[in-house]
């Protein structure tokens, strides 16, 4: 029998000597002990000492830090190992940067038109987030969550301005051709197929006549009517404009002849009166109002406008024409070249409160030319 005593806390063991050389543990302080023989003694592999209580740990240690590994040597605590602390991934400064102009942008996308100011700088942070979003891949040290957001926020913010500003400009067009085509459509009647006499009545207008088509012209020497008005051109003649002389004297000629319609307006209701703006054009409208001469080759007649000051002897810039009561304008454009056989007259109906255009067709040979003028060259 081999007798012993622990080393670490004296407790006394009896061992078979065929235990020689190996390791036990004390059944009282757990140390792990390799049995000696009779002439050496006990070896402990292992010391395990209960850690020291925190308050005799050294203040400037205290508290301990959860990355510190301390020796138990049964004295004041030492630093055995200081492991490093993992690593948090930062954010990604290109995808915050990604993500404030993306939000900017898609704010300013839903004007329509000035949103697509914003597709330029919603780009630029597109490539700002795509990019801080590739680094936070490859180096592993920033968080592509917030770079990816913010790329898509600038890839919605584009697709949002261009879907709402093209909606916009495809409306806006849809509704110009509309009010175009209402404005440019002809919902003229025409009074009689009989000659009617330049300057003179017309018949009573035939009742429950279907508007023509839109390229129907009224034959110059026949009323159109569109509604309770009946306008006809009464003269039309290629010659020095009277005007009216700014001192109140007699009237004065203009330098050149020029191409003179005078047009009849008159209201057919027992009821309503009409008011009336002149076809020579306001100098500002949001809708055109004033009367438009072409011939047949597509050559366009300007208005002629003498000014405030000298206007047409005639001229009648604004009236009210009362039931069964007619007026008259007098309106000037460029004479016609010799090769025109036709003048195609159009009139806003707006001018008087109508809808559409009316169209009326004016053969130069009825042109009247005083022999004091000559033909234009």
């Amino acid at each position: 029998m081999i007798s012993f005593n622990c080393p670490n806390c004296g407790n006394a063991f009896n061992v078979r000597d065929e235990f020689v050389g190996r390791v036990g543990t004390c059944n009282n302080c757990k140390a792990e002990i390799r049995v000696p023989n009779n002439q050496q003694a006990p070896i402990p592999t292992a010391r395990l000492v209960p850690p020291p209580p925190l308050a005799t740990y050294p203040q400037a240690l205290t508290p301990i830090a959860p990355n510190v590994v301390y020796a138990n040597t049964g004295g004041p605590a030492q630093v055995l190992v200081q492991v490093a602390p993992p690593q948090q991934k930062s954010t990604s400064g290109l995808g915050v940067a990604s993500l404030i102009i993306g939000v900017i942008a898609l704010l300013f996308s839903w004007v329509p038109f000035f949103g697509i100011l914003s597709i330029p700088f919603a780009c630029i942070g597109a490539i700002l987030g795509g990019v801080g979003a590739l680094i936070a891949i490859v180096g592993r040290r920033s968080k592509a969550g917030l770079a990816i957001v913010g790329t898509a926020v600038c890839i919605a913010a584009v697709i949002a301005a261009v879907g709402i500003t093209g909606a916009t400009a495809s409306s806006l067009s849809a509704a110009m051709k509309n009010a175009s085509q209402k404005t440019n459509q002809t919902n003229q009647q025409i009074e009689s197929t009989n000659s009617v006499p330049m300057g003179g009545t017309s018949s009573t207008p035939v009742v429950g006549m279907s508007p023509p088509p839109a390229t129907t012209w009224a034959p110059f020497d026949v009323p159109a009517i569109q509604g309770n008005t009946r306008i006809q051109v009464i003269s039309a003649s290629v010659d020095l404009v009277p005007l009216k002389s700014s001192m109140g004297d007699s009237p004065i000629n203009s330098n050149e002849a020029q191409l003179i319609l005078k047009v009849r307006i008159e209201n057919l209701s027992t009821t309503v009166k009409q008011d009336y703006t002149t076809w020579a054009g306001a100098d500002f409208s949001v809708e055109r109002d004033y009367a438009s001469v072409e011939d047949e080759h597509g050559n366009i007649y300007k208005r002629i406008d003498f000014g405030e000051l000298n206007p047409p002897v005639g001229r009648n810039a604004q009236d009210s024409i009362y039931p069964g009561k007619a007026i008259e304008d007098v309106l000037v454009f460029e004479p016609p070249v010799d090769a025109a056989q036709e003048l195609h007259l159009e009139l806003p109906a707006k001018n008087f409160g109508g809808d559409g255009m009316l169209r009326i067709l004016i053969p130069t040979q009825k042109l009247d030319r005083p022999a004091r003028t000559p033909a234009p060259q």
